[in-house]
């Protein structure tokens, strides 16, 4: 079977939304300023624990055999859907999200953020977060 040929998971309605309305390169980008002492390592960190927690942003799309649409495919290492950038220029520190539209809205954004700065003050709570692939499941279901 080709590589792109991947088993993987279906596209929430949303998702199939963007892909018809030819959003599939969409990204979305929020920033952050952080001021004052600030361990980089420790913030960097927090990052990449997110980028782990969370199978939407180590998701790529993979197109199926004869065309349609693509299937959601979770790999175990961050992607390119996802980028989080930790850089420093002079006393302030700036944390990019930068993630695919297919992946991410501009709420999940947010509680993206959100678990940077948490996991930067302390342990990350040990609860597993819902995964985007099982709400899509759910939302196609709902619709059947």
């Amino acid at each position: 079977m080709p590589a792109d040929a991947a088993e993987g998971f279906r596209l929430s309605p949303q998702q199939r939304r963007l892909v018809r309305c030819g959003g599939l390169d969409g990204r979305l980008t929020a920033v952050v300023t952080v001021t004052g002492e600030v361990d980089g390592d420790r913030l960097l960190a927090a990052a990449d624990g997110v980028t782990r927690r969370h199978e939407a942003l180590r998701t790529r799309f993979a197109a199926l055999p004869g065309g349609g649409l693509p299937l959601q495919v979770i790999e175990e290492a961050a992607l390119g859907s996802c980028r989080i950038v930790v850089s420093r220029a002079g006393g302030e520190w700036r944390v990019s999200l930068d993630v695919a539209a297919m992946c991410a809205d501009a709420a999940s954004c947010d509680v993206l953020l959100a678990e940077i700065a948490a996991g930067y003050a302390g342990p990350a709570d040990a609860a597993e977060p819902m995964q985007y692939a099982d709400v899509a499941e759910w939302f196609n279901e709902q619709l059947e």
